[in-house]
């Protein structure tokens, strides 16, 4: 599978300003796309229709 990112420009992401990592906090791509590889990149809502534990705790806190 493969993907394009309207604000990726080599290994950067225009957008946040730093290297790009495909579901990290501010991504476009995080709550939309599964990660089964990563599951502490998933929503918790995604992990939970996976069956699987939502691993960072600090996004339960602040509700991301």
């Amino acid at each position: 599978m493969s993907w394009e990112c309207r604000y990726r420009s080599g290994d950067e992401c225009v957008k946040l300003g730093v290297d790009c990592d495909p579901g990290r906090a501010g991504c476009v791509l995080r709550g939309r796309v599964y990660f089964p590889f990563a599951p502490e990149k998933n929503t918790q809502e995604m992990n939970e229709a996976a069956g699987r534990p939502d691993t960072d705790a600090s996004r339960r806190r602040d509700g991301t």
